[in-house]
Parts: structure tokens; sequence; C-alpha cells
């Protein structure tokens, strides 16, 4: 389930930064994310809880979850 895997993803990144999986991003926004799968960077900006510093933290390694790791733009 795409939903499971960005969350383990999260919890991955989470714990190495030594804070809690809802900061880095809500479920609700992993949610959206599964449903609307971005292709790119941009496309990530129109998503609930995607701010310009989580974009530029965390997009890059969730367009990878994607199968869109290449995807900068």
């Amino acid at each position: 389930d795409l939903f499971q895997m960005l969350r383990e993803r999260r919890k991955v990144l989470a714990d190495e930064q030594n804070v809690p999986p809802y900061n880095v991003f809500a479920d609700r926004t992993l949610r959206e994310i599964a449903s609307q799968r971005p292709k790119s960077i941009e496309a990530m900006r129109s998503i609930h809880g995607v701010g310009r510093v989580k974009l530029r933290n965390y997009g890059p390694t969730f367009l990878e979850v994607l199968g869109h790791g290449a995807a900068t733009r």
C-alpha cells in the first residue's frame, strides 16, 4: 500500500532527525500524496501541508517513493 510506504519513509526521516513523524508530514498530507501521486516538485506544492521548507527538505525523498526520483521540477 502506497500510504504505508510513505509512512515508513516518514518514520525513517523522523528518526534520523529525532522528531515526531508528524513533524515531517501529517497523515493527511501523506494520504493526499498517495491519492494525487504528484510526479514533480511543482505538483507537490498544491498538496495540503507541503510548504516551501518541507518541499525542499522532503519533496525529492517522497517523489522517490512514488517512483519519480529524478523528477525535481
